[in-house]
């Protein structure tokens, strides 16, 4: 009935109104509609009439570039033409230099891949056979992304087939584990992140919730054990005026600041990221552990020769032994024993500057290649 009251006010409309006046009542309609949605996006950044004055023409044109919506140009290079080293001469043409981090030594391949991506496709990719790529639009939704939050919008994922629904309060982790998570087209070397975060693991950086260690001396003023971390608190660019967000860096992968995971001297630069957190005067008074000073110092051992930095789903403290460095012992034994607090039992052998240490327990003492040490 409803439906029939209506066609029959339209139809007294269309007998009441001349043709010409139908087309501009129309034209005010549609302009009408246009600003409402741009009103329903006024939050983001590319809608700030203060960064582009041209609004969506900024973008978009009436006959735009083939196979887009009406953009002035390909999608794989419309974002570069305010997010490049050269800017165009349009009003509002600056932004970050995005460009210029994605052709850094440690990147996302936006610029060799982004010509794969297709729109509505599938993340994390089911296939293996499906091109491996990022774009631009993987990341970031262009309308809803605000400087508060440039992943908003975007939708996401939690790991084990869980997908988010796109919001503004979008998670940035999420949106990482689109790619970097169960993907069938992951690289044989590359690792399921959302496993290594995962709450139920013994240990693991706060990420998706607070850590579960209650006793954490090394952080610094700025941390508690209360905190939480984002991915691009470790990843983004290594200059300290450079874009945020996890695009390009001189560090690898793709890290904001300088982490060795060789044998080398310790120093504030050698484990840059790890102090960036973790107060290095804690760490070398062996406040936390009672042989950190020993490994890092005397021995030049990497943090990652026995931490994970992400999260382990084998012991706590973020122990992860890399088997590089670290093998089973004389009893065929590898494993974390957490005992005292900042004494814990390592059963294991290590391999350092050409030496080996066979971690043991015999008789009750623990022993370093036969020497035991009774107050441990």
């Amino acid at each position: 009935m409803e439906i029939s009251l209506m066609n029959q006010g339209m139809y007294f409309i269309q007998r009441m109104l001349s043709p010409r006046v139908l087309v501009a009542l129309s034209i005010v309609v549609m302009v009408f509609m246009g600003y409402a949605r741009a009103d329903a996006f006024s939050k983001g950044s590319h809608l700030d009439r203060s960064k582009l004055p041209l609004g969506c023409s900024s973008c978009h044109k009436g006959h735009g570039e083939s196979g887009t919506m009406m953009l002035q140009a390909k999608k794989g290079d419309l974002c570069f033409g305010c997010h490049g080293p050269v800017k165009g001469k349009r009003k509002g043409q600056v932004g970050p230099d995005i460009y210029s981090e994605l052709s850094k030594q440690s990147r996302h391949p936006v610029i060799e891949t982004s010509h794969y991506h297709v729109n509505g496709e599938e993340l994390p990719e089911r296939s293996s056979a499906v091109p491996r790529h990022v774009a631009c639009f993987d990341c970031h939704n262009v309308h809803r992304s605000t400087k508060e939050n440039k992943v908003s919008g975007v939708r996401g994922y939690t790991g084990k087939g869980h997908k988010t629904r796109a919001s503004d309060q979008s998670k940035e982790y999420e949106v990482c584990y689109l790619c970097h998570s169960d993907s069938a087209n992951a690289p044989p070397e590359s690792s399921d992140i959302s496993e290594e975060f995962n709450i139920r693991n013994p240990s693991f950086h706060p990420l998706e919730t607070v850590g579960k260690n209650k006793n954490v001396p090394s952080l610094l003023r700025d941390y508690n054990t209360s905190s939480r971390i984002t991915c691009s608190d470790c990843h983004g660019s290594d200059t300290s005026f450079g874009p945020q967000g996890p695009h390009g860096s001189n560090y690898p992968p793709i890290l904001k600041y300088r982490y060795e995971m060789r044998f080398e001297a310790e120093s504030p630069l050698t484990y840059e990221l790890c102090y960036s957190c973790h107060d290095r005067t804690s760490i070398l008074n062996d406040e936390s552990f009672k042989s950190h000073k020993s490994h890092v110092v005397y021995s030049d051992s990497p943090c990652s020769a026995c931490h994970d930095s992400h999260g382990s789903a084998l012991y706590t403290h973020l122990i992860h032994f890399d088997d590089q460095y670290v093998f089973p012992n004389a009893n065929g034994e590898l494993a974390y024993i957490t005992m005292m607090p900042g004494r814990p039992k390592c059963l294991l052998s290590c391999h350092v500057k050409g030496i080996s240490f066979d971690h043991t327990v015999d008789s009750g003492s623990y022993c370093i290649n036969g020497n035991c040490l009774p107050a441990w």
